[in-house]
């Protein structure tokens, strides 16, 4: 009878192994983060359940991974035209320049920065 050309035990323990590993990578970066000018914020990948004021007095909800990402970088931004409007008609170009690339980002499209800071059009979505 031949030989198998892979030892079973060592095959069987090398998926194991495998498994293993891409379960914890995917714990590790099931989580993502936006830095905006200083103003930082981090939010899942994935759906997830969450205790929070906004779900009721001691309650649970569900929190779809898009609306987490979009209450974060909306939060980060948020920071960003705080410490951009200080100054006249924000004077730090590249402050400016950042605060635009996040918004594209998430939303798609590239207003100016004084209508991301002032349009009134960053709000968090509830979940």
């Amino acid at each position: 009878m031949p030989k198998p050309p892979i030892n079973p035990i060592i095959f069987w323990s090398f998926l194991g192994i495998a498994i293993v590993v891409i379960f914890i990578v995917g714990l590790i970066t099931s989580r993502q983060c936006v830095d905006i000018n200083g103003c930082s914020a981090c939010w899942s990948t994935i759906d997830k359940n969450v205790k929070s004021e906004v779900c009721g007095e001691n309650e649970t909800c569900r929190v779809d991974a898009y609306v987490d990402q979009h209450n974060a970088v909306t939060n980060a931004l948020l920071c960003a035209c705080d410490r951009a409007k200080t100054g006249i008609d924000y004077p730090n170009t590249q402050m400016n320049n950042r605060i635009i690339e996040a918004y594209k980002e998430i939303y798609g499209s590239s207003p100016t920065v004084q209508e991301i800071c002032e349009s009134g059009n960053l709000v968090r979505l509830r979940y």
